[in-house]
């Protein structure tokens, strides 16, 4: 009952990865295919919100069983911003350093794929936590499973659809758009099952205050980089 949509959760992120290699197979030669697959990997870092979640996911069940709706929507918008604070410092790190991460974990030649990576480490945003964990905890399970295959349908729509559009780093976007658009369905639904307000079923403003500190740090790395750039080459 809980094992099953919390596996096809994590396998549905997996498989977006997957689609975009096929499409990017079906469409450049093998080289480009390595570049854009390597590119495309996930960093390690999502282990934070997995063991998170893996603490949580009883504790919720627990509340939820009791009726304690409000208190485990509080319980998890706590483990939320936890979560956050580490995985948009390692996004911000990840989309700034692009360049020289790539370079030391694959060589230049995969530099052409910096766009890719950058995509992929704002993705990590969208896995700072499970977003049906509640439904998850609450059993209702159908609407995970169904949320799982409607987001790789989109995906897979929206692949070819952003290929054709944005070439190259297509399948990318299409990848965080169909995380992203998913993922807002199941707070919405999660809301309504739980009957708390949209604005209540996640920590906005804590996540919006994170976002900004880290945008700020973003913006000073990229800076530090391309002056200590500057200076090396001189």
């Amino acid at each position: 009952k809980f094992s099953v949509p919390l596996g096809l959760a994590s396998v549905v992120g997996t498989i977006s990865i997957e689609l975009g290699k096929l499409v990017i197979g079906a469409m450049y030669n093998t080289e480009q295919l390595a570049i854009y697959a390597n590119a495309s990997r996930e960093m390690p870092v999502t282990i934070i919100s997995a063991s998170l979640t893996a603490v949580l996911l009883p504790q919720l069940a627990r509340l939820l069983s009791k009726e304690k709706n409000e208190e485990s929507v509080t319980l998890w918008g706590k483990s939320v911003t936890l979560s956050y604070v580490f995985m948009s410092f390692f996004s911000a790190v990840l989309f700034v350093f692009a360049p020289q991460i790539i370079s030391i974990l694959y060589s230049d030649k995969y530099l052409p794929g910096v766009n890719v990576f950058r995509i992929f480490s704002l993705v990590i945003l969208l896995r700072t936590t499970y977003f049906g964990i509640l439904l998850n905890s609450k059993g209702k399970t159908k609407i995970i499973f169904y949320s799982s295959i409607a987001s790789l349908i989109l995906n897979l729509i929206l692949s070819y659809l952003f290929y054709l559009l944005f070439g190259f780093i297509g399948p990318a976007l299409a990848s965080f758009a169909a995380i992203g658009l998913v993922n807002l369905l199941q707070l919405i639904t999660t809301g309504k099952i739980l009957n708390v307000p949209f604005k209540q079923i996640f920590p906005w403003t804590e996540l919006g205050k994170i976002s900004v500190i880290n945008l700020l740090l973003g913006v000073s790395f990229f800076l530090l980089n391309q002056f200590f750039a500057s200076v090396f080459i001189i």
